[in-house]
């Protein structure tokens, strides 16, 4: 029987089929296909219908074989997209994240994908440019590195994308390294060359602290330290007044977008073209820290959690997030409505029962300088 079909055993004791499923995988889901054959193993233990293995320290052993299996069959592929013709390293990185987002979707086992996130874990699939090129470290290798940088800007992209479309690979410093007068980019070495696609995994071990922007590119350099987070994270969604207030709105089929999460980065923020006080990227929004745009976001942050902690009526929370979501377009250059801004205010200023003395009542007097390098997708998998 074919390997994708539903019905073919996937696991057998002393020639028995036993069950359909692998062990780990879901009932269902059988893109993990494989054929797991037990032979002269006393230890293991059947379910009473026959139907499944006991879920014993036997069984917990069987998980761990095939977890480590399962890797073995992506570090297979890996080097056969690597060093198989046209192939090249830059793939790799893809392909793993294809492989863990299968193996979350149809192993839900939890001692399974803790299995197989620690190998993952220490698998060669992340890729990263420095002083000798390109080449591939492990998540774990990548928790050490103290700093590493990630660049947002169409060249970088590039370089990748011509690494994938041509066969070789193809670093940043050689793409631009013979143009005169480009910018030397040895001080952002090393990088990781999919800092998007990979920015949850860095933002586990590190923090954002400085931003270099050349805005003739455009281009910005994040400079992530390990250990360090400073974000100023506002997030009301895991609590009840925002998830009664998102159930209401779904009632009455309201569109418009009530945020609840936003981060902002306070970093050293540098561009020696103009001055800058905010940079949208791909990576996050950045602001100078200590700038005056960062002082009343800070505040709003305050005040919006204030109300949420005090049980203030609905009104005035969702006024206190509309304001928070109106400062934070306008931190990232988009557009605003001042009136509706000043209407918000004034609103919290008679609703709320805390100090609004921080807060402008117009922010068409605030100065914000802005770059976002964010406008159209740039998610060249190949």
């Amino acid at each position: 029987m074919p390997v994708n079909n539903p019905n073919a055993p996937r696991v057998c004791v002393e020639g028995i089929r036993v069950s359909n499923v692998l062990p780990g995988s879901a009932i269902g889901h059988q893109s993990l296909s494989g054929l797991l054959h037990i032979r002269r193993s006393p230890d293991v233990h059947v379910t009473a219908s026959r139907s499944a293995l006991e879920d014993d320290e036997t069984f917990r052993e069987v998980l761990k074989l095939c977890a480590e299996q399962t890797l073995g069959h992506i570090a297979s592929e890996a080097k056969r997209i690597s060093q198989g013709p046209g192939g090249t390293i830059s793939r790799v990185p893809g392909a793993v994240r294809q492989y863990d987002a299968q193996l979350k979707q149809n192993a839900p086992d939890g001692i399974f994908q803790a299995l197989f996130g620690e190998y993952l874990s220490r698998f060669p699939g992340t890729l990263i440019e420095d002083a000798s090129g390109r080449r591939l470290i492990s998540k774990a290798d990548l928790r050490e590195l103290d700093p590493i940088w990630t660049i947002d800007s169409r060249d970088a992209d590039l370089a990748l994308l011509l690494s994938l479309d041509l066969g070789r690979e193809i670093s940043l410093t050689q793409l631009i390294g013979n143009i005169d007068n480009y910018e030397n980019i040895a001080k952002f070495l090393p990088f990781l060359c999919e800092g998007t696609k990979s920015l949850s995994m860095i933002s586990d071990s590190h923090g954002p602290v400085q931003v270099i922007v050349n805005s003739e590119i455009p281009r910005a350099a994040v400079r992530w330290n390990r250990g360090s987070a400073l974000a100023d994270i506002l997030d009301v969604t895991h609590t009840s007044q925002y998830r009664s207030m998102m159930a209401a709105r779904q009632r009455a089929q309201n569109q418009r977008d009530l945020r609840g999460h936003f981060v902002v980065y306070p970093v050293d923020l540098q561009c020696k073209a103009s001055s800058l006080d905010v940079v949208a990227s791909h990576f996050g929004t950045f602001v100078r820290n200590g700038s005056e745009i960062h002082i009343l976001w800070s505040n709003i942050r305050r005040i919006v959690m204030e109300l949420f902690a005090s049980n203030a009526h609905e009104t005035t929370l969702r006024a206190g997030l509309q304001l928070a979501q109106a400062l934070f377009e306008r931190m990232v250059g988009r557009q605003h409505l001042a009136g509706e801004w000043n209407e918000l205010v004034t609103q919290l200023r008679v609703y709320g029962r805390i100090s609004l003395a921080a807060l402008p009542s117009d922010l068409s007097g605030l100065p914000v300088h802005a770059i976002d390098l964010t406008p159209g997708p740039r998610n060249w998998n190949r």
